[in-house]
């Protein structure tokens, strides 16, 4: 499938699509490391079968080009409704190492965009901050919740919601004419502004999914102990949302 907004990109998308007469987005409110939230429009990258999912990471290193390839998958997608369970919510370092916090929500709606920006509000981000909000309302894939008057999100935001801090945004420039001429350099401006992951050794089990699922084989065991190479690494976090023992630390988290 040709996904629009991905500069030609192409994905092997599941036929059924073609053969479903409704598709639903079944999300869980959460945090994610790379994209700050994830939510129904970033649900549906889980259409994309899962050898081809690194490589996206490789060609979109940015938040913003990952987010143009998240909306042009639910473009193609036409996902027509979306039920987000908000009953436990994750806050912290997601969407695989945060924790549990009971909010006691369910979120429902035909508009993706609208659901997302509604989950962005209420963990108190503010909404165009998250690129996949912000992508999704440029490209007209759905509406700010403000046009449905009973989705009442500012009377459900936690102000003290464990968010994922917001880094600055990737310039015009480097986001979108560099990508064309320039692609190392645009992963290198990316490795600028993210660090590589930390792995703690005390708490690594030695199960190699971080190593299988490296779009870049940046990841080797060496002396019992996994190495990461930094030169070769583009922050995709991919490891960190794997790790099944909270062994590898990001962004915030690793200490300095």
């Amino acid at each position: 499938y040709p996904i629009p907004y991905a500069r030609g990109k192409k994905l092997p998308l599941p036929s059924l699509l073609e053969e479903v007469d409704l598709l639903f987005s079944l999300p869980k409110m959460k945090t994610h490391q790379l994209m700050y939230a994830t939510g129904a429009i970033k649900n549906l990258f889980g259409l994309v079968p899962n050898l081809h999912k690194s490589p996206c990471h490789l060609s979109f290193p940015t938040r913003e080009q990952f987010a143009s390839l998240m909306v042009g998958i639910a473009t193609v997608a036409k996902a027509s409704f979306a039920l987000m369970d908000g009953i436990i919510a994750m806050e912290g370092p997601g969407p695989a190492n945060g924790s549990s916090l009971p909010m006691g929500l369910i979120l429902a709606s035909t508009d993706l965009v609208a659901l997302d920006y509604a989950q962005a509000e209420i963990m108190g981000y503010n909404p165009t901050d998250v690129p996949i909000v912000a992508e999704g309302l440029k490209r007209g894939l759905g509406k700010a919740p403000s046009a449905y008057p009973n989705l009442k999100a500012p009377d459900l935001i936690k102000s003290d919601y464990k968010r994922i801090e917001v880094q600055k945004k990737t310039r015009f420039f480097h986001a979108l004419i560099l990508p064309f001429f320039a692609g190392p350099f645009v992963r290198w401006r990316v490795k600028r502004q993210r660090k590589a992951p930390f792995f703690l050794k005390e708490e690594c089990i030695l199960c190699k999914k971080c190593i299988r699922i490296c779009p870049v084989d940046a990841l080797e065991i060496e002396e019992k102990h996994i190495v990461i190479d930094e030169k070769r690494c583009i922050r995709c976090y991919c490891c960190h949302e794997v790790c099944p023992a909270s062994a590898i630390l990001v962004d915030e988290e690793i200490p300095s």
